[in-house]
């Protein structure tokens, strides 16, 4: 089962809230001080607050505008309200206005939940950039375990984050496999449409070709059908002629044998 990630809240402890009380004017003035506005703070944080407990930091941070505490803990109810960016910059105030290790420490720690969240916030969307941001976190929680090689929540949290790294490498390793494979589907497909292009346009180059040549052996059939009848025409007309000889022939060489049979000659006019 995978752990879940704890944050800080080191402002809730009463210890932190009184030294902050400590370093003002005592009495009546107390009731307003950082301190007290930071208790009252913590009281909102515990009941999940956030909006009033953030509001009552700010007042506190007017107050003490150099406390690492007050930083810590607007961190914390921006933390828990969604905005990390915000709560990333204040706990980088908190990492740099304090001398504390241990507390600089957690400040570190809160450091490596946020970018811890923020990687897990983008891995469906960039997966590169998820990475980038859970590697940040493994950053952050080692340098938490150097100012204090005693915060087991950071090395809890470390083990955690290398283990999603792990696992969105793996990830995106399939996920380029995956996509080396659907690039070579593409692929195929592409070359495949540029051939049925290549035997479309070729079919169709085919097709001009023919109706072309269909179009020019019309021209030809038609000029023949119009020359034909002049032709059959003249045919015709020559083979009458020809049938007319022959009937005049035969009417010449049946008058001559009628002659040679009457007497076998013929009578001579008379020219005088």
């Amino acid at each position: 089962m995978k752990r879940a990630l704890s944050i800080f809240a080191l402002g809730a402890r009463a210890g932190m809230a009184l030294c902050v009380c400590a370093a003002v004017t005592a009495g009546a003035a107390c009731a307003e001080s950082p301190g007290r506005l930071v208790s009252k703070g913590n009281k909102q944080y515990d009941k999940k607050d956030f909006a009033k407990a953030l509001e009552l930091y700010d007042r506190a941070s007017v107050k003490a505008p150099e406390s690492a505490i007050v930083a810590f803990n607007r961190g914390d109810a921006f933390y828990k309200k969604g905005d990390l960016e915000k709560a990333r910059e204040q706990f980088q105030q908190a990492a740099s206005k304090t001398k504390n290790l241990p507390f600089e420490s957690k400040a570190w720690y809160n450091l490596g939940n946020c970018a811890f969240e923020e990687g897990k916030r983008q891995e469906d969307s960039d997966l590169q950039k998820a990475l980038e941001k859970l590697q940040e976190s493994v950053k952050h929680y080692g340098t938490s375990l150097v100012k204090d090689p005693g915060n087991k929540l950071a090395a809890e949290n470390l083990e955690i984050a290398r283990l999603k790294i792990k696992d969105l490498l793996d990830k995106q390793e399939k996920q380029q496999q995956q996509g080396g494979q659907q690039n070579q589907q593409n692929q195929d497909q592409q070359n495949q449409q540029q051939q049925q292009d290549q035997q479309d346009q070729q079919q169709q180059q085919e097709q001009q070709q023919g109706a072309e040549e269909n179009k020019d052996q019309k021209k030809q059939d038609d000029k023949n059908k119009q020359g034909a009848p002049k032709d059959q025409q003249k045919k015709q007309l020559a083979r009458d002629a020809t049938a007319r000889e022959i009937l005049d022939q035969e009417k010449e060489d049946r008058k001559e044998q009628q002659l040679q049979n009457a007497g076998g000659y013929r009578p001579v006019e008379k020219d005088w």
